[in-house]
């Protein structure tokens, strides 16, 4: 059974191309006559202030006259959509307005056509206000126990660049940057946490990532950089650290500054760059590349030698911790790249740094693949029934920590 519904209520006289069709159900009860109903809208209670509307929970200003009731307008469906585009890479703006495109609300001015009105304020209060209620179920709950994978990921200043004049990865220049973390639980990879941090993190930023949700690993991957290097000591001292095999590959065989591309050997019909490929795949090939290079004729591949003698006790310290598969930060860097092109044309805009991280958490279930409109819609329902219909209050974070 339908009704239509024009933003007030199911009865609305409004002309029926500024209408839609709004659900609605029968109950037929064991006793008594059976009657419809709609679903639940839920409305926005604001933070408590010296002036409120008891009867609608609106604090007055300066301006205001007394607040009447709140025009009920969007569906819970209408939220849930809306959390699962910007959680896609949609822009709040562009979110905003399919949502009162979809709803049918439009801004009408003098001599011109009803369009949408474009404010991105919209989306932006339901990721504040919904996003926390969506994530206490979603969201992971502790770290895996068999491996946790870290990267940090910088957004630059645009055109910012290199020592070699290629385009800025690392290092100076970012506007802010991301902290993620991935993990292995029955050699299943996921995302658990990211995390917006101003500029380039701290180890005490790292060491207050890691010890958010509880539990411990077994081991950690990641690179050799310094900053991640101390905040897990901080935060698990101890811990079993490795260097992904691909970063150590990367740095032998396959970067534009690598060891073999330093002695010119890096040819694909060369002897060690074959040998190379099949050096961090288990300890026999690791064993081979070595007794290949030392084999060459004197003075040898000089870079290709400092590089074996750097870091072989890491490698065999590895080998003996983890034999085989997964022993690499591969799929983490796969999701990094998404999210970058998620974030990166639009990283000017994210100021304050609660919401972004709240933004992140939807991102999070979309990597995981995890981002469900029934689910998002089927929690927000269980929310408000629990609240009598309110959301929780807004505006509460708009004087949080800025990101720039």
């Amino acid at each position: 059974m339908w009704g239509r519904y024009g933003g007030q209520a199911a009865t609305s006289r409004r002309p029926a191309r500024l209408t839609r069709l709004r659900q609605r159900y029968r109950c037929t009860p064991r006793r008594g006559a059976s009657h419809t109903f709609t679903e639940e809208l839920p409305r926005l209670t604001p933070v408590a202030g010296p002036l409120t509307c008891q009867h609608c929970d609106r604090p007055f200003t300066s301006r205001d006259a007394p607040a009447g009731p709140r025009k009920h307008s969007f569906s819970l469906a209408d939220i849930a959509h809306a959390l699962f585009l910007v959680g896609s890479g949609w822009s709040y703006r562009a979110a905003s307005e399919r949502a009162r495109t979809d709803a049918h609300i439009h801004r009408r001015g003098s001599g011109s056509p009803a369009v949408p009105n474009r404010d991105w304020g919209l989306t932006a209060d339901w990721v504040e206000l919904c996003s926390p209620v969506l994530m206490a179920t979603l969201l992971p709950k502790s770290w895996p126990t068999q491996a946790v994978v870290l990267d940090t990921l910088p957004l630059h200043a645009a055109g910012a660049v290199n020592a070699a004049g290629f385009p800025a990865r690392s290092g100076g220049g970012a506007v802010w940057s991301v902290l993620m973390a991935g993990g292995y639980e029955a050699d299943v990879f996921k995302i658990y946490r990211l995390r917006a941090v101003p500029a380039s993190p701290t180890a005490r930023d790292w060491a207050d990532f890691l010890t958010a949700l509880p539990g411990r690993p077994r081991r950690v991957l990641s690179d050799d950089d310094s900053t991640i290097l101390a905040g897990v000591r901080i935060a698990w001292p101890g811990m079993q650290h490795m260097i992904g095999w691909d970063k150590l590959l990367r740095r032998l065989a396959t970067s534009d500054d690598s060891a073999l591309r330093r002695d010119r050997r890096h040819s694909i019909n060369d002897p060690l760059w074959i040998g190379a490929m099949d050096v961090l795949q288990n300890r026999r090939g690791w064993l081979n590349f070595v007794r290949l290079v030392r084999m060459e004729p004197r003075p040898g591949p000089v870079e290709t030698l400092a590089w074996i003698k750097r870091h072989s006790p890491r490698i065999r310290r590895q080998f003996a911790m983890v034999p085989k598969w997964p022993s690499d930060t591969g799929p983490l860097e796969q999701k990094g790249a998404e999210l970058r092109g998620m974030l990166v044309n639009r990283k000017y805009s994210f100021r304050n740094q609660e919401r972004t991280n709240r933004l992140l958490d939807l991102i999070t279930l979309h990597l995981n693949g995890a981002d469900k409109e029934r689910t998002y819609i089927r929690l927000l329902h269980e929310h408000v029934h629990k609240t009598h219909g309110l959301l929780p209050p807004h505006n509460r974070i708009n004087t949080a920590a800025r990101l720039h």
